[in-house]
């Protein structure tokens, strides 16, 4: 049997190596966890959804700006050119907000066909 003493370095001694192996399992799960999150952001970006709308054409109807647009329904001019050369897909509530503005459903403004064969 170890004497005390021993016992104690001994305790000190795992106590180290499993900090050691702890900080090496964090490491490695980090960059595993980086690994895949890049990976699922390309594959985000490469799945692009190229939502066709007619927001163009609506806004020159009522011979308005992109800037006067986007002041109606409390978003940047620069939302408004992104989702109308389809760089930028409308969240639910902006989709919701510019068809309201045009007295018109979502649908008459955005192409959702896409998602049809989802169903």
């Amino acid at each position: 049997m170890l004497a005390p003493a021993h016992l104690g370095y001994y305790r000190a001694r795992l106590s180290c190596i499993f900090k050691f192996l702890q900080s090496q399992l964090d490491t490695k799960c980090k960059a595993g966890y980086t690994i895949i999150a890049k990976h699922t952001l390309h594959n985000l970006l490469e799945m692009r959804i190229d939502l066709q709308t007619r927001i163009k054409a609506l806004r020159k109807e009522k011979k308005m700006s992109q800037e006067e647009l986007a002041m109606a329904v409390g978003t940047t001019r620069q939302t408004i050119t992104s989702i109308e050369i389809g760089k930028y897909t409308a969240s639910l509530g902006l989709a919701y907000k510019i068809s309201r503005f045009f007295g018109k459903k979502i649908e008459d403004v955005f192409d959702l066909s896409e998602f049809d064969n989802d169903i």
